[in-house]
């Protein structure tokens, strides 16, 4: 059955009215940073594209959800700054500047500058996202700066890369940033190709988490349901923390390579989760409206494995907004 999809935001209205059901303090938080991070998108002068431009999500929807394995409830996202007119190199200013409002701390110059200098001179595809994660007493944002093709890192992460970029045989290469400005974490996303076990264990060995080799290969074979699922891996990031020692390390996926259709990734999603005794309510929740459909455009995007210090291996899906149940021509179930 086919599905309408609103050119608005009613189907983030509708997401984020199922989490407040579970998160209600959480999605209050989120709510109040999303009035003014989107606010460019609601007044944009293009109103027949302002919702379905980005590149963030598989049909152009300006923003993302992010569910997580941890126990607690936090309401995660990633979003657009600015309407389908603002010219992606005024972006990441822009991210800026509504860090400062959101936050109220100073922000770093020297991050500002570095991340500006990455993209000088260069074509840019989408310029720069924003992310937030809202617990029940604290908000946390992050700037995500595009690393166009052939920019040098080095000015983010100055003496920690070099121009030594990981993974090379695997045709690694980065294609975004990442910075917290709050606890001054700095990661950089690569792009690779034909990951291999091995090619895991290496990354984790470099970064002092090879005793996490075992349970994140585990992991990943059965969020996929079978073994060999390293083979889906599209690329990693590395955080690094203000004494440039890495933090995190993740590994990436499009749930629609690893699972199909948006019925089977949630169903096996939830499965997983029964099985683990993880607490995913709010995607369930968020993603009931999808149990039966077979839209041709997907919602799911990226599912995330990541490895931190003295923490379980986590996983992450992002997701966009799923409709409510209105049919073409017919209304279901809200």
């Amino acid at each position: 059955m086919r599905f309408a999809r609103a050119r608005d935001g009613s189907a983030l209205e509708f997401a984020l009215e199922c989490m407040a059901k579970n998160a209600p303090e959480q999605t209050r938080r989120a709510r109040r940073a999303l009035d003014l991070l989107l606010k460019n998108v609601r007044i944009s002068s293009w109103p027949e594209v302002a919702w379905q431009f980005s590149g963030l999500t598989p049909d152009g929807f300006p923003l993302e959800l992010t569910f997580s394995s941890q126990p607690s409830h936090i309401v995660r996202y990633a979003t657009e700054i600015g309407g389908p007119e603002m010219p992606e190199q005024e972006r990441l200013g822009e991210a800026f500047r509504l860090y400062h409002i959101l936050a109220g701390n100073p922000v770093s110059a020297e991050a500002e500058q570095a991340m500006r200098a990455v993209q000088a001179g260069r074509e840019l595809a989408y310029g720069a996202w924003f992310g937030g994660a809202h617990t029940s007493g604290s908000d946390r944002y992050k700037i995500y700066a595009e690393a166009p093709r052939g920019a040098c890192v080095d000015k983010f992460l100055p003496g920690i890369v070099n121009g030594d970029l990981p993974l090379q045989h695997c045709q690694a290469r980065p294609v975004m940033l990442g910075y917290q400005p709050d606890c001054e974490i700095r990661e950089v996303y690569f792009r690779a190709a034909n990951l291999e076990p091995a090619d895991i264990g290496n990354l984790l060995w470099s970064h002092n988490f090879s005793h996490q080799y075992q349970e994140t290969l585990e992991l990943i074979e059965a969020t996929a349901g079978r073994p060999g699922a390293t083979a889906a891996l599209q690329g990693f990031s590395l955080a690094f923390n203000s004494h440039s020692t890495v933090e995190a390390v993740s590994l990436f996926a499009e749930a629609e390579v690893l699972f199909g259709s948006d019925t089977n990734i949630r169903r096996s999603l939830l499965k997983t989760a029964r099985a683990r005794n993880w607490s995913l309510l709010c995607f369930e929740q968020v993603t009931q409206a999808l149990e039966n459909r077979d839209d041709v455009v997907r919602n799911s995007g990226v599912v995330a494995w990541i490895v931190s210090r003295d923490n379980p291996v986590e996983l992450r899906i992002s997701i966009r907004p799923p409709e409510p149940d209105v049919c073409f021509g017919a209304r279901g179930a809200a």
